[in-house]
This record gives C-alpha cells, structure tokens and sequence, in this order.
C-alpha cells in the first residue's frame, strides 16, 4: 500500500465519510476477521458510552487488569481509576468537543493491586454531541517500578557510604550513579513518547469501522474503495507495530544497561575494604561506545551531534570502573554544556588514540559554553562548580580515578562559549593502581 493510499484509508477511518468508486477485486476482509484483530491487538482498547459507561473491550485489557468481560463491560470506566476525577474532567473535556492530551493514571486490578497507565481518549461525534468515547492504555508499571528501584540504590548507596565513614567515596559514587540516573529517566521518558505517540492508534479506528458498517461489513469489505483497502491498511499497521517493538525493546536494552552500571558502581563499595581494583582487558571503542550510551541516550534526537573518532581501535587493560568513571563524568558535562550552548551547530567528539610509551588518550571535546581563564585551574577541586544545581564532586573524582589508574586528566578551553575539551591519559596496563577513586 502506498503513502497517499494509507493516508486515505486512515482518513476514511477517521472521519466516516464514503470513498471514492474503485474497480473491485478479490480483497475481502470478513466481519469476523475484523472483529478477531481488534480482540487480539497487543494493544488495551475499550469504546466507552458519552456517559463513560464500558461497551467493549479486548483481551490485552481485561489481560492487564485481570477482570472478566462480564466484570468489565458496563461498568463506568472513571470506577477502575484510583482518582476516577481525572477520568470524569477528561470525558467532561470531550462532550465540550475539546481535545484531550494523554495523561497518567492509575488503575485498579481485580487483585486489588494497581497498573500505572497512560491513557489516550478522543471522541466521536455527530451534530456536535458526544456519541462514542475511545480509549487507548499502554502501560507503564515496570518503568515507574524501574525508577524506585533506582531511588532505592541511591538511597542504598548514601547509607552504606555513611555507614563506612568515607565522605568523599559517597560523594563520587553517588555522583557517578546520578549520571547513570539521568541518563536512565532519558531513555525512560523515550519509552514513554514513543507510546503516547504511537501510530497504532489506527486500530481503534478500524474497530470503529467494523462497528459502523456491522450490518453491512461483507459487501463494504468487497465492493467499497476505502474498505478493500483494508487490509493492506492492517499490514501497514503490523508493520509500524514491528518498527515501535523494535524501537521500544532498543531503549529497555539502554535501561538495562544503565542499571547494569548502577550494580557495577555499586559493587564499587568493595574499595572500601582496601582491595585493589581488577584490571580486564577492554577494547577503547568498545569503552567510548559504552559511556556514550550511558551518558547521552536520546542526544542526537535534540539536534546535538556526536561524533566518535578512534582511527585505530586498541585494547588498554584497565579498571574498568574507575574509567568509565571518567569517560560518564567527562561526557555528561559535555552534554550539559552543548544543551545549555547558543551554538547554530551542537556538537560532542569523543576521540581514541594509541600514544607512544604505552599510554592511551581519550578526548571529550565539545563546543559548548566553554570555561573562563580563571576557572580553568579551579574545576578538578572537590565543591567547585558553575552549575545550579552542581555539587562539584564529578570532575573532582574524576580526576582521582585517573590518578589512581596511573594517568592524569587535563582541560583546555579557549573561553566562555569556546567549548571545551577534557583529555584523559592512562598507561595500557596498570601500572600504579590504588584501591580507591
């Protein structure tokens, strides 16, 4: 099916109004087909009255919920939200003809426990009155359970620092954990934007359809223009269906690794007890690629370009997490940097070289806001900072990490708006490595 075909089609669906005269052919699409894909869309969909009153469902809602379709329909669906008045303002919205922006809720299960939802209305109407109400639930329980989580490691964290007496290993780990938590709640909200703006929301429509012409589905489907495309129509769909899972199941692999890093800090804890740092071999590309993930998920998509340059990849036996330490801390101001910038042109280089003498050299350069003269000697101290909302701990222990690998880490800049570029260089096998960053 072309662009301008599918365009018809979704415009018949959403608006009602009679295609234009096609030469038939062999497509058919029965009633109960129709019927069958809307009752097995991997989607929670319900059409509800103008009064909010449940007419239908399908099975991935009453999945979700746990309740049977003798439980569910008929029933007000404002009765199933934990707060049934956002429900009630939303249907409110609707009768006045406006429109709704999706909004969180919660809903309640038969087990008496709740989903966290967000829920997608529009109405559909005639002669300026609110016939039919249709409601689109995606849900979002493990990415918010996902976030406690992380609210728990980090509470976990700051006590067993405390406990330990070690102010400034408290302060880099935790620093380097709400690197990895910003990170995370990037890729999170990207979960949640590809959900809300999902293009299966074409399937309500054509269920819809099916309901509009039930008397008469088998000669629409045969002889009309816009139902023989029908479908084709429901293969674009499965297709865009492909294209979001696998989009979708992209960002869950960021989240897992972001909590992935999150163990790895916090086992961290172990330097506590004066145990060296174990050394393991690591491609540089491998490692660039690894923080860039980690630290700038969901970048390019603000228009910051970024760049890796590694002419010749190499391996270094390091301490991998002391150096990713580094490389997160480097990379995450950079981000912020370029975010805060007027630059026309945003952009981040991560740079890998081979040095002489067995070292290596990794560059973060940025063309951000740069960093006045007489900061440049003032932004590795412990509680230096120029941000708001800083706490001067990341470049801080950075610097400590690349001393403890037996390397240094430098800055360069040209000025305010100038961009910045931090260099970090440490030998290819441990050479002088001490327990703690």
């Amino acid at each position: 099916m072309s662009q301008q075909e599918f365009s018809i089609v979704g415009g018949l669906i959403r608006t009602g109004a009679p295609p234009l005269e096609e030469k038939a052919d062999d497509t058919t699409l029965t009633k109960r087909e129709l019927a069958d894909f809307f009752e097995h869309a991997p989607i929670s969909l319900h059409w509800a009255g103008p009064d909010g009153r449940i007419l239908k469902t399908n099975q991935a809602e009453l999945a979700l919920l746990g309740y049977s379709r003798e439980e569910y329909v008929g029933r007000p669906a404002a009765a199933f939200h934990q707060e049934p008045k956002a429900m009630n303002a939303a249907l409110l919205r609707l009768a006045r003809g406006e429109k709704v922006p999706p909004f969180e809720s919660q809903l309640r299960c038969k087990d008496g426990a709740f989903k966290n939802v967000i829920i997608a209305l529009n109405g559909l109407h005639e002669n300026g009155r609110l016939q039919l109400v249709r409601c689109f639930t995606s849900d979002i329980t493990r990415l918010r359970r996902q976030e406690a989580l992380n609210a728990m490691l980090d509470t976990q964290l700051l006590h067993a620092a405390r406990l330990a007496g070690m102010e400034e290993v408290a302060s880099s780990v935790l620093h380097d954990v709400g690197n990895v938590l910003n990170s995370l709640n990037v890729s999170a909200l990207m979960v949640v934007e590809r959900v809300i703006h999902s293009r299966l929301d074409g399937l309500a429509r054509v269920a819809e359809l099916v309901r509009d012409h039930a008397g008469d589905l088998g000669q629409f489907v045969t002889t009309d223009a816009g139902g023989k495309k029908l479908p084709d129509y429901l293969k674009t769909l499965a297709g865009y269906w492909t294209e979001e899972k696998a989009a979708l199941l992209g960002d869950l692999g960021r989240l897992t690794k972001c909590v992935s890093h999150i163990k790895d800090v916090v086992s961290r804890q172990q330097s506590l007890t004066g145990l060296s740092g174990h050394a393991e071999s690591a491609s540089v590309s491998d490692l660039i690629e690894d923080a860039l993930a980690l630290a700038a998920p969901g970048l390019e998509q603000l228009g910051v370009a970024l760049r890796r340059d590694c002419p010749r990849d190499f391996a270094l036996s390091v301490d991998r997490r002391k150096f990713m330490l580094i490389l997160v801390n480097l990379i995450s101001n950079a981000r912020d940097s370029v975010l805060a910038s007027a630059a026309a042109q945003r952009e981040i280089v991560v740079r890998g070289e081979l040095l002489p003498e067995g070292y290596a050299r990794v560059d973060v350069r940025d063309n951000g806001l740069g960093i006045p003269a007489e900061n440049l000697q003032r932004v590795f101290e412990r509680g230096f900072t120029t941000k708001k909302n800083g706490h001067g701990f990341g470049l801080h222990s950075s610097a400590l990490a690349a001393r403890d690998l037996g390397g240094s880490l430098t800055v360069q800049s040209d000025g305010p708006e100038r961009g910045a570029i931090f260099t970090v260089k440490i030998p290819l096998a441990p050479r002088s490595m001490k327990g703690s960053a």
